[in-house]
């Protein structure tokens, strides 16, 4: 939603599959340089909860299917 209201092409829930931190850097604008020890830390951080969020989507698709 704040991306829709804000004017800015974020991903949504439903595209996230593909989703890269080197996009996710260039769509919050961060000036972390590439390959740089913080940007190394937060680019684990973020493959981790992309993961999460991932295997939340697909326990809540089979929970729809199946009950």
């Amino acid at each position: 939603m704040l991306g829709a209201a804000s004017g800015l092409n974020r991903p949504t829930v439903t595209d996230l599959n593909g989703y890269t931190f080197e996009r996710y850097v260039s769509d919050f604008k961060h000036t972390w340089a590439a390959g740089s020890k913080e940007f190394l830390f937060r680019k684990e951080i973020f493959e981790t909860e992309l993961a999460r969020v991932h295997a939340h989507n697909k326990r809540i698709v089979f929970e729809i299917r199946f009950f």
